[in-house]
C-alpha cells in the first residue's frame, strides 16, 4: 500500500503522514493509539472501517 493509499484508507492527510514519518511532527495520543491498532491488526481495522462506512 502506498503512503497516499494508507492515508486515504485510514483517514489521515497525506501531508500529515509525511510529517510524522519524517519526524517533523508527532501524532497526538488518540492518533498514536489508532496507528498502533492499525499496525497490530491492519486487516481487522480495514474490516471495521468497512462496517462503519456501510
Amino acid at each position: 500500500m502506498t503512503q497516499k493509499d494508507f492515508a486515504s484508507t485510514f483517514g489521515f492527510g497525506f501531508d500529515q503522514l509525511k510529517q510524522w514519518e519524517q519526524g517533523r511532527a508527532r501524532p497526538v495520543q488518540g492518533l498514536r493509539a489508532y496507528l498502533l491498532l492499525i499496525d497490530d491488526n491492519p486487516t481487522g481495522m480495514l474490516k471495521a472501517l468497512q462496517r462503519i462506512q456501510a
